[in-house]
Parts: structure tokens; sequence; C-alpha cells
């Protein structure tokens, strides 16, 4: 199953952690997971932790700071299911 989640990731918030656990869950089933996250130079939470796995794509920031989107990431493959 493809499997896309916009959500942070490696980062230091609740939504990450959670986010994190669920997917990598995921992958471990063998759905095909591509994870949506904010930027590295504007994210949510204190900082960034780890190494982004190949299946992470950085593509928007914060209201408060960049208020950036690209949404070419989000629409160019099909998924059986997308989680925000």
């Amino acid at each position: 199953m493809k499997i896309g989640m916009m959500s942070a990731w490696n980062q230091t918030s609740g939504v990450s952690t959670h986010a994190e656990l669920v997917g990598r869950e995921w992958v471990k089933a063998g759905h095909k997971l591509k994870v949506f996250s904010f930027r590295e130079d504007d994210f949510h939470g204190y900082s960034l932790i780890g190494h982004d796995e190949r299946w992470i794509t950085r593509c928007f920031g914060t209201p408060q700071m960049t208020n950036y989107l690209n949404p070419i990431p989000f629409l160019k493959e099909d998924y059986d299911f997308f989680v925000v």
C-alpha cells in the first residue's frame, strides 16, 4: 500500500514522535511511505534530530516564519491513503 503522510518528522515535538512511531511501523509492515515535512530552516519544535530517511521530503514551512508551501511533491504520486 502507498501511504503519504504530512507531519513533523525528526523533530523535538510530540507530533513528530507520534508520526515516526506510526510511520516506521508501516514501513516495517511493507508499506511504501512518503513523508512530507517542515523545511530544515523553518520547522515546528526546538530542533531537528537524526537524519532523514530517503522517503522524507521537506517541502513546507510554518506560518510564523516563511509560510512556504511547495505543492508539487504532494501531487507527483498517487497514494492509497494520505494522512495529515
